[in-house]
């Protein structure tokens, strides 16, 4: 990258910076100020209720509601900051530009192999037929970033994902609700299967009227498979409309390894096996995606870059671990 160009991004990522930190500023100032006066008050009026006149027990109560409603305004604000510099950090040209003008050069060196698209995503009709019922038909979809490469004879891709239900009830407000937010991969298995598996976090059981609900009008029966693999069954339940081809996917050792996944990064997982793909998604929470440019640190500061090629290097080993061709055996 030219110096010039690296002067015009590092300038977007101080304009940014600044505008972050004046937004925070200005919660702050309104914000904790507001809240100390407000638990006083309340201070106030318990006390007048309860004919407290005892300035020790006032005192007390008072240090002890504010340190509670400090606590959870720090919660809160801590939130409401992850949002505004999210929101900014998408802003102005910023990361666009850094993903176009650093990291398309970068991650061919190094990681060969990988091709990098700053503005290609996974296409919006992969995700909504990947098989999972809540995907079919986000009312917002958003994707970019999208690597793509091959482990042996098993071509892959994958990119960041969001996808958005539009909500209101009654007279609320209207909300826009995450269906999902993280990393989301295709895979091409080379094998065919007219049956659909589904794998998903444990806990699913409860809501999995909510979730195989929409495909009963098509005839398409999702049963519970249980497996004999306890540790297995401990961290993901499966579903699927043929119990004889699911057993045959999720082998010993496919099963093993998405376990040892799920123990070493904490993230939640789920998989789709449909048709001649398996699609699966990583779950990431709001500020901790796959790729975050940097907002703190100079552009041509390396350990951003460095953190996310490791990560990325990461997604690769997933599927190289997987050895999704292997474990499809019919």
């Amino acid at each position: 990258m030219n110096s010039s160009k690296l002067l015009v991004l590092e300038g977007l990522r101080k304009k940014l910076l600044l505008k972050v930190l004046m937004r925070v500023g200005i919660w702050m100032a309104v914000f904790l100020p507001a809240l100390g006066w407000l638990t006083w008050k309340v201070i106030q009026v318990y006390s007048h209720e309860f004919r407290i006149t005892n300035d020790g027990e006032i005192l007390l109560a008072a240090i002890g509601l504010l340190l509670f409603a400090y606590f959870l305004a720090a919660i809160y604000l801590s939130k409401k900051i992850k949002k505004i510099i999210y929101k900014y950090l998408y802003q102005g040209g910023y990361a666009d530009m850094y993903k176009a003008e650093i990291l398309v050069k970068a991650i061919p060196e190094m990681l060969p192999g990988l091709s990098y698209n700053a503005t290609q995503g996974i296409p919006r009709d992969d995700f909504s037929q990947s098989g999972f019922p809540l995907f079919r038909n986000p009312d917002r979809y958003y994707s970019s970033g999208e690597l793509t490469g091959a482990i042996g004879s098993t071509a892959f891709s994958f990119a960041e994902v969001l996808a958005e239900e539009y909500r209101q009830d009654g007279d609320s407000q209207p909300t826009w609700q995450d269906l999902f937010r993280g990393v989301f991969f295709v895979v091409d298995l080379q094998k065919h299967t007219d049956s659909n598996t589904l794998v998903y976090p444990d806990g699913v059981k409860y809501f999995a009227p909510l979730l195989l609900g929409k495909l009963s009008q098509e005839k398409l029966r999702y049963q519970r498979v249980k497996l004999e693999d306890v540790a297995f069954e401990k961290y993901f339940e499966v579903y699927g409309t043929d119990q004889t081809e699911t057993r045959y996917m999720l082998s010993p050792a496919l099963m093993d390894r998405m376990v040892d996944f799920t123990k070493q990064t904490g993230k939640k997982l789920q998989f789709s096996f449909k048709g001649s793909k398996a699609y699966f998604g990583i779950y990431y929470p709001m500020g901790k995606m796959l790729f975050i440019p940097p907002l703190f640190s100079s552009v041509n500061d390396t350990r951003t870059l460095e953190t996310y090629v490791a990560q990325v290097r990461m997604m690769t080993e997933i599927i190289k671990a997987l050895n999704m061709n292997a474990a499809y055996v019919k």
